[in-house]
């Protein structure tokens, strides 16, 4: 099933998980092409479907 597109969102997301530990706190780069505040709302709603993401508590 092909998803639907998102406004100024194309895909092309990228994960690099966690890529440093620091007194407790883990943190991930995730990064991908978008095209104004819409695109960056879509972004982070196709970010945020994956558990751990949603549960990040100061994402920045």
């Amino acid at each position: 099933m092909a998803k639907a597109a998102l406004p100024g969102y194309g895909g092309g997301m990228r994960k690099l998980g966690e890529v440093l530990r620091d007194r407790g706190s883990r943190y991930a780069v995730s990064g991908g092409p978008v095209a104004g505040r819409a695109g960056v709302e879509a972004f982070l709603a196709e970010l945020k479907r994956e558990k751990k993401y949603a549960k990040a508590t100061h994402n920045s």
